[in-house]
Formats: structure tokens, sequence, C-alpha cells
């Protein structure tokens, strides 16, 4: 048997879930239920929020600084396919850039035991600088000029459009 006292400041029920005009609500029951072996009441308050969060944060000192790392390690395809040190130089350092990079990344957000969909992001943008490494390296093992020239355009056109 539920016997009950409802209260609330901007809505008058728990289903409406969501916000006409604000940024946030509160929906607050203070309810009484009758349960367990006899008539015993005991009263309950029931609080449910809608709370957001501002994203600009994390586009902006997380997601673009990232994405600019990333985009940087494209450089590579601009040096000469013959010279494999210059073009590694240039991804390796955006590599051990992007692992600095994660690690202050980890100080700015909440520790949690679960992968955010921010998380995901770094993490994809780190495994594609990394790919972008891998193939500056193994671009000057090809021995043949034209081979090698495909290759790279393929894998230019493959990274960026991932």
């Amino acid at each position: 048997m539920k016997r009950g006292f409802h209260a609330h400041a901007a809505y008058d029920g728990i289903h409406k879930a969501e916000p006409t005009d604000k940024e946030s609500f509160a929906d607050i029951r203070l309810e009484s239920y009758a349960f367990g072996c006899g008539e015993r009441i005991f009263p309950s308050l029931r609080v449910i929020t809608l709370v957001k969060r501002k994203p600009w944060y994390y586009i902006l000192n997380i997601m673009i600084p990232a994405s600019s790392i990333t985009a940087i390690s494209f450089l590579q395809w601009a040096i000469d396919r013959g010279n494999p040190s210059d073009r590694l130089s240039v991804t390796v350092s955006m590599v051990l850039t992007m692992a600095a990079y994660k690690v202050a990344v980890t100080a700015m957000v909440p520790a949690i035991s679960y992968l955010t969909l921010l998380d995901r992001y770094v993490f994809a943008l780190g495994l594609l600088t990394m790919l972008i490494t891998f193939e500056g390296g193994a671009i000057g093992l090809v021995s043949n000029a034209s081979v090698a020239m495909l290759i790279d355009r393929a894998a230019f056109i493959a990274m960026l459009s991932a």
C-alpha cells in the first residue's frame, strides 16, 4: 500500500524527463510507504535531477590539441620518401608528444573505471599517430621507387580517411 505526499518545485510528475526552458530541473517527492509486517510507515525522500555537462572545456582543452598533434604527424608525407629518418623524426616526436598529452589528459578528467568517449577519441588519435609512424618507417624498406610511391599514396589516403 503506497500513500504519498508529493512536493515539487518545477514539475508535477516524475514522468516528465525533458526540461522546457531551463538548463536543469529537480523533482522532489516525499512519500510514505507501508511495508513489512503490520502497518509500519517509513518516510522516504526521492530526488531526481538532470545534470548536463558543458562540453566546450573538453573540446578546447583536450580534443583540439590532440587533433592538432595527430595532424602534425601527417606532415611526414611532405618529406621525401628517400629520407625515412627525417620522416620518423617527425612522427616519433608526435607519438611521444601524444603519450605525454595522454598523461596530462588523465590529470584533467575525473578518474573512473571505464572508457569515456573522450578516452576513446584520444586513444584513437594516438593509434592513428602510431600507424603513421609505422608507415613512415616501413616505406623506407621498399626498394622499388614506383611501388614505394604507390604504397605511400595509398597509406596517406587510408590514414586521412580514418
